[in-house]
Formats: structure tokens, C-alpha cells, sequence
């Protein structure tokens, strides 16, 4: 493997035996053909196949090839974390195994990169997915985009390039690697998408189902960003602050104008003085919560059982 590596291409990979032959020979053919200085990394996540047996016969062949194996699954965003951790390269690709992101795709990318772009995000504008799962990822892309402040179509495209800068940053934030799209939106100085081919499955089947997809949703909306906290803390002032306004008028018309008015209006007054000071509490409190977890976290992200170069 060469001493100076220009281009690092990081691969999570979970009982994706079928797909890795072809990737591994179209990768190589795309980057022998860009003309600088490479290494893939396949990280393997547990796989219950072959996998990494396939990846120590390719790697045969490949000498450009580096496998980080992990003693159980940890799951994808772990895989990335550990790529970038062993990655040389001052641009960093992440593609997954599946082929849906066809490879010849990446000079696309590194062409935005290369521009000054730190993070250049690819954007699935034609997805080759059901809707059951375009509709969920829509509304998810459009909630990030309102956690991270950063505007970008497609959070769920693991097609990208990174700069080895940002990643250094990126090291150092814990558990909140998990949301590995979200937070390097989040650290960059200048990001950027460009529009990606997607292409149907070829072999293996999707790693995320539908419960695994809404606990990760839940993790980011309780422990990445303190923004729905926050929400919930300014809707329980404003319940408030009208609760308060209310009972003002109430007051003046009931006892200084001398005019009836139903008590039910009274008990509405007083269930948005009360809801509005436990929703404002409820929103503190979870800030600090979500504060809290955020300092005490310390255990491993992953565990390499092995690395063979």
C-alpha cells in the first residue's frame, strides 16, 4: 500500500457476500482510472455470512484492501467511526456495500471536494426505493435539516466525501457518532450535495427495518440535539404568557366591568397557566437529561477483534 494515500474509501459491510466481489473490482477499476493514490477499507460488522471470508480472498488480489473486523455487530455508524479512525487519506468516500450507489459515481463527488467543499454529500434525487420508505425518510430529512440548521435533501445517502479535517473533529464527539450524517453537517464550514444515481438492490436484503429505523429516529430526537427540548419549553411560555393575558382580561371584565362570564372560560385560563408551566418545565428538565447523557457517556463506540492490512 502506498506511503502517501490521497483517497480513502471506507465500507461498512454486514452479510453483503454476494455484493463484495463486484464492488471490490468496480471500486478498484474507478479509482485506477482517477489516477490517485488509494486504499479501501472494508470495515466487517459481525456478518452471520461469509463475508469476511470473501473480503480475505479479495484482498488477495487487492493489495490496496484493509479490513477491519469487529468482534460483534455494533452497527453501521460504528463501522464508519472505526473507517475514518484507520483511514489515511485526506479525502474520505463512504459508500455502502449494497451497489444501490453505483461506485462510478465517486469522482462526481471528489470533483466537489477538490473544489473546497469539506463535506460533499450524495443526493438520491430518483430513489429506487417503495414509497413506505421515501414518504418516512422525506419527513426525517426535513426534521434534520431543522436539528442541524444545514438545508440538505437527502441525510440518508451514504454516498460522500469528507474531508480528513472534519473527521478529526468528528472523533471526538462519543455516542453522537451514531448520527454520523447529522454531525458532520453539523462540523462543517462549507458542505454540498451532488444529485447521485440509485439503483435497486442487486443481492442481500436492507440491514434497516422498521423497528430498527424508528429507534435510531427516537435516539436523535432525545439524545442528539436539545432543539425539541427547547421547543417544548418556548410552547410551554407561550402557554403561559397567554394563560397570564387571559386571566388579566378575565379579571377586568369579571370584576371591575361587573361582566358574567362562564366559568368554564376560568378553567380553560387555568389549565394553560398550568399545562404552559409543566410544559415549560418538561423541556428544561429534558435539556439537562439530555446534557447529562452526553457527559457521562464512556463506553466503547466499538470493538476491533482484528485488522488485517
Amino acid at each position: 500500500m502506498p506511503d502517501k494515500v490521497e483517497i480513502s474509501v471506507v465500507i461498512p459491510t454486514c452479510n453483503e457476500e454476494k455484493n463484495l466481489p463486484e464492488l471490490a473490482n468496480r471500486i478498484t477499476k474507478v479509482l485506477d482510472a482517477y489516477g490517485q493514490a488509494y486504499e479501501i477499507i472494508f470495515v466487517e460488522d459481525g456478518s452471520s455470512d461469509n463475508s469476511f471470508g470473501i473480503l480475505k480472498e479479495i484482498k488477495k488480489r487487492h493489495g490496496r484492501l484493509k479490513i477491519v473486523r469487529f468482534s460483534r455487530n455494533f452497527g453501521q455508524h460504528a463501522a464508519l467511526a472505526a473507517g475514518f479512525e484507520s483511514a489515511k487519506g485526506r479525502a474520505v468516500v463512504t459508500v455502502d456495500a449494497d451497489l444501490q450507489n453505483p461506485p462510478e459515481e465517486i469522482p462526481k463527488l471528489l470533483e466537489k471536494f477538490y473544489q473546497g467543499y469539506d463535506v460533499v454529500a450524495g443526493w438520491r434525487e430518483n430513489r429506487r426505493d417503495s414509497i413506505l420508505r421515501k414518504i418516512p425518510s422525506y419527513l426525517l430529512n426535513r426534521y434534520i435539516s431543522y436539528l442541524t440548521g444545514v438545508k440538505l435533501h437527502d441525510y440518508g445517502c451514504d454516498m460522500r466525501v469528507y474531508s480528513k479535517e472534519l473527521l478529526k473533529e468528528y472523533q471526538n464527539y462519543g455516542e453522537m457518532r451514531k448520527f454520523s450524517s447529522a454531525l458532520t453537517a453539523i462540523l462543517a464550514k462549507n458542505p454540498c450535495e451532488v444529485k447521485v444515481r440509485h439503483q435497486p438492490r442487486k443481492a442481500g436484503k436492507s440491514h434497516y427495518s422498521f423497528s430498527k429505523l424508528v429507534r435510531l429516529n427516537l435516539d436523535l430526537v432525545t439524545s442528539f440535539s436539545t432543539k425539541p427540548f427547547q421547543t417544548v419549553a418556548l410552547w410551554g411560555i407561550a402557554a403561559t404568557g397567554l394563560g397570564v393575558i387571559s386571566g388579566i382580561i378575565y379579571v377586568i371584565y369579571r370584576f371591575l366591568l361587573g361582566n358574567w362570564i362562564s366559568p368554564q372560560i376560568l378553567l380553560l385560563i387555568l389549565l394553560l397557566l398550568s399545562g404552559g408551566v409543566l410544559f415549560a418545565i418538561l423541556g428544561l428538565l429534558g435539556e439537562f437529561a439530555v446534557r447529562t447523557y452526553h457527559l457521562v457517556q464512556n463506553r466503547p463506540f466499538y470493538v476491533i477483534e482484528k485488522t488485517e492490512e
